[in-house]
């Protein structure tokens, strides 16, 4: 499963959460408010295959100012029944008004949403730097039929972004991007992408951890203004030793 179908599963997991509190995305729509992405950690512990029978466990561990809400969330195979997760993230959803201007929620939202204060946030793997690698470049114009409710990019198809654009410079390499596995993500959102929007994705080698997994820095932007969409950090792998190796060289050509 790619990797943003699994930032979907977390937002699917998100969007059933509120309901069950009471809070289905009908109710949001008729009161006129909504919750928007801010950022979000995921790792992916083990690949999910498809037809795979997952579970998910979720709560919300801060609610700051009626504004922050952060919620965790892990994604366990149900079927094998285990408690350790094969995915977890973490999510900050900023509160918002029919304006779409940031504000506190209403005291009804407040109390539906149960916080269980916990000090269980994602933690990235470490890496060492890698500096003065080369930048790789993917520009496209934004479609209509990429909008979602609210007349902007979903959050999670800027992560089929990132990985086109790094599926592009494998190819370009005569790597095939079959190869490609994802170990984790970070994505800082700070302003949305809209239809026709023409943008450009950059991403450069920053980093290797332990394992030769290689991190790799993201910027998206909309070329005809410099606005900043999206930046954070990306973390990949290679399935065989022959592609990481010609994988990692290929970013020292300038």
């Amino acid at each position: 499963m790619r990797a943003a179908d699994v930032w979907r599963i977390c937002q699917d997991v998100a969007v059933d959460s509120s309901s069950l509190s009471g809070w289905p995305p009908q109710r949001y729509a008729q009161e006129g408010n909504a919750f928007v992405m801010r950022s979000m950690k995921l790792i992916h512990q083990r690949e999910i295959s498809t037809q795979q029978a997952l579970a998910a466990q979720t709560w919300i561990s801060e609610f700051r100012r009626g504004i922050v809400s952060v919620r965790e969330i892990r994604i366990l195979n149900d079927l094998e029944k285990q408690t350790v997760p094969v995915v977890s993230a973490t999510q900050e959803w900023v509160h918002i008004g029919r304006d779409y201007r940031i504000r506190p929620a209403p005291p009804s939202l407040v109390a539906a949403l149960n916080i269980f204060a916990t000090e269980a946030k994602i933690v990235l793997p470490q890496y060492h730097p890698i500096t003065n690698a080369a930048e790789y470049h993917f520009n496209f114009h934004v479609w209509h039929t990429w909008m979602d409710a609210l007349g902007h990019v979903n959050h999670p198809t800027y992560v089929d972004w990132l990985d086109e654009a790094f599926s592009r410079v494998l190819a370009q390499h005569q790597i095939d991007p079959v190869e490609v596995v994802a170990v984790a993500e970070e994505l800082h959102y700070r302003a949305s992408a809209v239809a026709n929007d023409q943008v450009q994705v950059t991403l450069q080698l920053i980093g290797a951890t332990e394992l030769g997994e290689l991190v790799i820095r993201h910027r998206i932007v909309n070329t005809d203004t410099q606005k900043l969409f999206v930046d954070g950090i990306i973390i990949r792998r290679l399935t065989t030793q022959e592609a990481t190796v010609r994988f990692s060289s290929l970013w020292n050509e300038k």
